[in-house]
């Protein structure tokens, strides 16, 4: 790639082939739709891991409902599996996270300066975009990752498992009349 500022010269060359600054835009409009598309493929992947935890959680329901002496112990092993959904969901995360990272470049900086040219806020997001396109890295840690599917989704799951076991202990096989019965 070769930048020229004489007339007539090529802006970028890639491959033997010359672009001239108008094609530039037209350009950026691809790469703004691919990136769309990657964010939307990595945000339909978070919602089948939501999709298989929400599932596993109502199987086990109905397993530990069922029947007054079906085991409470699948619960505890539900939790199990949506603590794996869990990893795997933030995991998927990070890469929607990177997707949505650079669409939110291309739209704050490149698109809103097109409609409202006074209103320009980071100079330097071609540099940006450029530095995560050569060298990609996720935008946020595994751990915040984590944190952010749990409060966002998990801890629900997770509330509605704990209680559910609770109710199982107190009720089957026959209703608890004390405490006491429940932690024996």
């Amino acid at each position: 790639m070769t930048e020229q500022g004489s007339e007539g010269q090529p802006f970028l060359e890639f491959r033997g082939h010359g672009l001239g600054i108008q094609e530039t835009p037209n350009a950026l409009i691809h790469l703004y739709r691919a990136q769309v598309g990657r964010a939307d493929n990595w945000r339909q992947r978070l919602d089948s891991s939501t999709n298989w935890a929400v599932v596993t959680v109502m199987a086990g329901l109905s397993v530990t409902f069922s029947e007054p002496t079906a085991s409470h112990l699948v619960l505890p092993l539900s939790a199990l599996l949506v603590t794996l959904f869990w990893g795997i969901e933030s995991r998927r995360y990070r890469y929607f996270e990177l997707w949505s990272y650079r669409v939110h470049l291309l739209e704050e900086a490149y698109f809103a300066k097109l409609l409202s040219p006074e209103l320009m806020r980071n100079e330097n997001w071609t540099v940006e975009l450029a530095r995560s396109l050569r060298e990609p890295h996720f935008t946020i840690t595994l751990a915040e990752a984590l944190g952010r599917r749990y409060r966002r989704v998990y801890v629900w799951v997770y509330t509605v498992l704990a209680l559910s076991w609770c109710i199982h202990i107190w009720l089957h096989p026959f209703p608890a009349t004390s405490l006491h019965e429940v932690l024996n």
